[in-house]
């Protein structure tokens, strides 16, 4: 049998988390994800992976536009609860699953707001990166509108910001995105 291994890395410590398992199946990799969580005693406002889409696209799941189907995945926030949020890019939605990976709900549909702006809330054209913040909510990185909309953990849209530009509160292309702990 092959022995794989999970290892996390701390950023700003260094500190290492590793894990070795027989199975490389996603339900697997997320309860890997929460050990290592448990073991640095808290949640990363980021995660950054080093190859991770080759990896999903030949392992686990399948190019679709159903349930757990994915037609380019770009981002990924994981919440305080152990739920996974991903950016399905080109099929212009969120999906939500537990950390059993079950999916729980996806939002989301295709529309073009070439000037960004609040035109179409909860509309998406390319949504490429996820970040959660201390309550819960979400903040996507909406590319192709150029601008970020942020939504409930149910998906309700609660706000959109951004137009065309390249000025404060304005966006070319936004393809990634942090938020502050507090």
């Amino acid at each position: 049998r092959k022995l794989s291994a999970f290892v996390m890395v701390l950023s700003y410590s260094r500190m290492i988390y590793l894990e070795f398992t027989l199975s490389q199946c996603l339900e697997d990799f997320l309860s890997a994800h929460l050990n290592a969580f448990r073991f640095f005693a808290g949640i990363p406002r980021k995660i950054l992976y080093d190859n991770l889409k080759t990896v999903v696209l030949a392992r686990v799941g399948r190019t679709g536009s159903g349930d757990g189907e994915f037609n380019q995945p770009w981002g990924i926030a994981v919440d305080r609860s152990g739920n996974v949020y991903v950016a399905d890019t080109w099929n212009p939605r969120i999906q939500k699953f537990d950390a059993g990976l079950k999916c729980l709900g996806k939002w989301g549909s295709f529309a073009s707001v070439p000037t960004g702006g609040k035109d179409n809330p909860g509309k998406l054209y390319g949504p490429r990166d996820i970040a959660v913040d201390a309550e819960g909510d979400l903040y996507v990185t909406d590319a192709g509108n150029k601008r970020v909309q942020k939504f409930s953990s149910d998906g309700r849209v609660l706000g959109v910001f951004g137009d065309v530009g390249s000025g404060k509160g304005q966006f070319q292309e936004p393809v990634g995105i942090a938020v502050s702990p507090s």
